[in-house]
């Protein structure tokens, strides 16, 4: 897991009540929503944009904090909806699930964007490791 340290400061923060930016005003809502909250659910209630809303909620997503339980489509949108992850074992998990999936996205975004640079025994040495690499999980 990426700095326990931001992570567990986060964490004490919300469980205390000092909410002292906006990463822990939305965990907040999160944590205290054990049904889950939908994105234009936490946009309202936060009032954050939602550019920068996403964005936390990647890194609360990162960190193996929360995940996404379902969807619900309102108007023709779609919105993920997401709860907070009490077991420190599910974290874990799901904070290296996150590492592995964006491993093989920029393995190939790199094979499909740079191929034409790479030596044939490197194209195939990366194709040869993303298999792997996607088979170990």
């Amino acid at each position: 897991m990426k700095n326990k340290a931001r992570v567990q400061t986060w964490l004490n923060n919300v469980r205390n009540g000092n909410i002292t930016g906006k990463t822990q005003r939305v965990l907040s809502c999160i944590v205290h929503r054990p049904h889950g909250i939908a994105t234009d659910e936490l946009r309202n209630v936060t009032e954050i944009s939602h550019q920068t809303l996403t964005s936390i909620l990647t890194n609360l997503h990162d960190a193996g904090l929360i995940c996404v339980v379902d969807v619900v489509e309102r108007c023709a949108n779609v919105y993920s909806i997401y709860r907070f992850v009490e077991d420190e074992q599910t974290r874990s998990f799901i904070a290296r699930e996150r590492e592995r999936e964006k491993m093989l996205l920029w393995i190939k975004r790199g094979r499909k964007d740079f191929d034409h640079m790479m030596s044939n025994e490197f194209s195939y040495f990366l194709e040869r490791f993303e298999k792997k690499f996607s088979q170990e999980w």
